[in-house]
């Protein structure tokens, strides 16, 4: 009976243990995940610290022309195809999005294709550039449910008042969240459509988990950006669906290790007392 007891002991310490290992891994691909992300981001801010750097702001002249055409605008001079947009100094990251409420930063790409969605957050061509503007209408595409990395996994905790910032040019764009809705693929062009004379920018990703069926809208209006400004931060922007577990495996193993020590406090204490009983009845 003992070995027995031995023996699923062992058993168990290996599928703990290995449990806890794998989450460790998993969480450990997406904690290089985002340092990557944050190492590419401050390069590109490096690159636009220069506000009066006329190819910068050529650029961004082109951006706005490009949305102007978009939007049915006519305009005069040369417009840049999509490719060669906000293309500064071949810097392939033309944006970057900023979500405090849930901890996100992540680089923006021309584009949705894969190699794009798996670097980071997807352009989608069809879609206003990422510079705002009256009658524009930015939509950015991210994966959700990766194996090593989270992405767009916490979009879902967003609600309507919450804030997410486009960084283009080094220029800081707010929006505010003012609808969060599920609709099915085909039905994406007809909710991000340009609206007169509005500022607008929508993030979009699968749902739900390993299914794909639908697609989450996250629909954002522009608002002042004030960098001062608190932003709701909660424990909630740190604990996710890929680390939920590791932590609660960690917090059951904790709880089992005091429960442990404790039981065995008081065996020590039970054995203690009944030697001290013992030698008093032997008038030891």
């Amino acid at each position: 009976m003992g070995m027995l007891a031995m023996a699923i002991r062992a058993a168990s310490t290996i599928l703990v243990v290995g449990g806890l290992a794998s989450l460790a891994l998993l969480n450990l691909a997406d904690w290089q995940a985002q340092q990557m992300a944050e190492r590419q981001i401050s390069h590109m801010q490096q690159l636009y610290q220069d506000a009066n750097d006329p190819e910068r702001l050529a650029y961004k002249r082109q951006a706005q022309r490009f949305n102007q055409r978009l939007a049915g605008t006519p305009v005069s001079g040369t417009v840049l195809p999509y490719e060669q947009q906000l293309f500064y100094r071949e810097e392939p990251m033309i944006s970057y999005l900023e979500v405090k409420r849930i901890a996100l930063k992540l680089p923006i790409y021309h584009g949705v294709e894969e190699n794009a969605l798996m670097a980071g957050v997807g352009h989608w061509p069809e879609s206003s550039l990422p510079v705002g503007g009256e009658s524009t209408h930015c939509v950015l595409m991210g994966h959700s449910g990766m194996r090593n990395t989270r992405m767009f996994d916490d979009i879902r905790k967003l609600e309507e008042g919450d804030r997410f910032i486009i960084w283009t040019l080094n220029e800081a764009h707010a929006y505010r969240v003012c609808k969060v809705e599920t609709v099915l693929p085909n039905e994406v062009p007809d909710k991000v459509r340009i609206v007169a004379g509005r500022d607008l920018a929508t993030l979009v990703t699968c749902t739900p988990y390993g299914v794909n069926s639908h697609r989450l809208l996250v629909h954002g209006t522009r608002c002042a950006y004030h960098p001062d400004e608190d932003e709701r931060v909660g424990i909630d922007a740190y604990v996710n669906s890929r680390n939920a577990p590791l932590l609660a495996a960690l917090a059951l193993v904790a709880s089992c290790a005091l429960a442990g020590l404790i039981a065995q406090g008081r065996r020590r204490g039970n054995q203690t007392g009944k030697a001290g009983r013992i030698r008093k009845r032997n008038g030891g």
